[in-house]
């Protein structure tokens, strides 16, 4: 077995593109006992045999090679080859829970091109992945936190079991977190709405600002969503106010029911209050701005 696995490695190592790749073929039909010999060939000096190693990895699709592609992920200096351990990074994700789970682990990486190339491959993987970035939405590290709350954003709808951890990460200490998870929220969208509409009445500014804002990014929220976004046009914090005054403003002809609110902004203390409160009006409607005087 060993020398018909050395024949195959052989292959991989040929100059010549067909014969790498029906090597690589052969060495996925092996199976499990093919990977030691495809680790040590992610070493190659040869870009051609690296490549197609990291293909046939991500095709056999056992977990342990997501510590392998790793360093190519974050060090190798060849584009096609970085390209082909994204794929396979990819791929591995898609064949378990715990795949998606290592690959999501690879987001609290130091290096930057490691974190985006795990994102690209839970992004890729879609719903399948929401489970592992929920847990890792339970970090004790805020980067991480926040990240996962991006990733989430980016694969939009299908994440929407993902909106009570991200509506309670409202809450989080952190303000680039609590952002990254209201954006991420709007990006899911609909499903989004009610959660949002509650963290309106948060205790804490923060959240009621991010919620507002959120708010502002999905079409058509029910009249709920207007009448508590009307409500914290007279917030304590000017912040809650001003995001209150620029989702009504994004809301258009909806948020018309808001306007003797808005009117009433324009005398706010705040000079960035004023200013979204009067664009916001000219949204809604643009003759309901009263003349200076």
């Amino acid at each position: 077995m060993d020398d018909d696995l050395q024949r195959l490695v052989a292959k991989l190592e040929s100059p010549s593109p067909d014969i790498r790749d029906a090597g690589a073929r052969e060495l996925i039909a092996v199976g499990e006992a093919a990977l030691p010999h495809l680790y040590r060939c992610l070493e190659s000096p040869l870009v051609g045999t690296r490549e197609a190693a990291a293909r046939a990895l991500g095709q056999i699709g056992n977990v342990e090679a997501v510590r392998a592609l790793a360093p190519l992920l974050a060090a190798e200096p060849e584009a096609v080859v970085r390209a082909a351990a994204s794929r396979a990074l990819t791929q591995i994700g898609r064949s378990s829970p715990e795949a998606v789970h290592a690959v999501a682990e690879l987001l609290s990486a130091d290096q930057w091109l490691l974190r985006k190339a795990a994102a690209d491959a839970l992004i890729q993987i879609g719903r399948g992945s929401v489970p592992a970035l929920v847990r890792c939405l339970e970090d004790p590290d805020a980067p991480l936190r926040g990240y996962a709350a991006w990733v989430l954003g980016q694969i939009g709808e299908a994440a929407c079991d993902a909106v009570a951890p991200l509506a309670a990460l409202l809450d989080d200490a952190e303000r680039s977190v609590v952002r990254e998870a209201a954006w991420a929220l709007s990006r899911i969208g609909p499903a989004s709405v009610e959660s949002l509409v509650d963290a309106l009445e948060r205790a804490t500014p923060m959240a009621r600002e991010y919620a507002a804002r959120a708010l502002g990014r999905i079409q058509e929220p029910p009249p709920r969503a207007i009448e508590q976004l009307s409500r914290l046009l007279r917030d304590a914090s000017c912040w809650v106010r001003e995001a209150s005054a620029i989702a009504l403003g994004a809301l258009g002809v909806l948020a018309q029911p808001a306007e003797p609110d808005l009117v009433r902004l324009l005398r706010d203390d705040e000079p960035r209050v004023r200013v979204a409160a009067a664009q916001s009006l000219a949204l809604i409607r643009p003759d309901s701005i009263p003349p200076d005087g």
